[in-house]
């Protein structure tokens, strides 16, 4: 009832009331509800309903074909959430594998990183589309601060902002990395492990990125996943 009363108020149809201020439906009242049921489930918002109402047959086809091509946009921007929410359900999955066997030799899987900041709007829309291309980047060889990087799909050109390019033949080693949000992203250095893998290997970039965000006992996690370069191992050195 409460629907029939907002579309009357939208104008899409007037019913006649009785003496007792009923409202009296008629044949052809039923008929215009249904119509406008049939038009609303085709995805027409209310405010257009009224025009295929009164749309003459010259005009009903063009109505059509744009309410079609409406019907398509959203049907891709939904596409696109899906696949998003795939993605992220891939992100979970490796997380999981990561905290069951840490320490895997990988390749990393992007091939540039730029640096960023959130006030550079067309990575920021970039990161809002996929946060997993954010990375932390960090020289451990050098006694450089680390700093916020982008996955860069497309080889970027030559310029101060390019971070890092992956090499062929360089080894990584991947680990889960916990930074507590509420406590300044506490942890996202991991100095405690690569410390101690540092005891093994001289160590080179270091890049954390981003894979979820939760709740751990009230409060914000960040996980990422982290990649050390090994370098030349330092018993090697001391042999020699």
């Amino acid at each position: 009832a409460s629907t029939l009363r907002f579309w009357e108020e939208k104008g899409l149809f007037h019913i006649s009331k009785g003496e007792n201020s009923y409202r009296v439906y008629t044949t052809t009242d039923l008929i215009q509800i249904a119509d406008i049921i049939f038009y609303r489930n085709l995805g027409i918002p209310i405010r257009q309903v009224s025009d295929f109402l009164s749309v003459s047959l010259e005009n009903y086809e063009q109505y059509l074909l744009e309410i079609q091509q409406q019907l398509t946009n959203t049907i891709h921007e939904y596409e696109h959430m899906y696949q998003r929410t795939y993605r992220q359900q891939e992100r979970y999955q490796t997380l999981l594998r990561l905290l069951k066997k840490p320490f895997s030799l990988e390749e990393v899987p992007f091939s540039h990183l730029v640096a960023w900041d959130f006030w550079e709007k067309e990575k920021l829309n970039c990161y809002i589309d996929n946060p997993a291309r954010y990375v932390w980047y960090r020289d451990t060889s050098a006694n450089i601060p680390g700093q916020k990087g982008l996955i860069q799909t497309e080889p970027p050109e030559e310029s101060p902002q390019l971070l890092w390019r992956r090499t062929e033949g360089a080894r990584f080693v991947t680990f889960p990395i916990r930074a507590m949000i509420d406590e300044g992203y506490e942890g996202l250095e991991a100095e405690e492990i690569v410390e101690k893998l540092q005891q093994h290997y001289h160590t080179g970039i270091f890049l954390a990125q981003h894979l979820l965000t939760c709740k751990e006992n009230g409060c914000n996690v960040e996980y990422l996943k982290g990649y050390l370069e090994l370098r030349e191992p330092v018993c090697s050195l001391a042999d020699s």
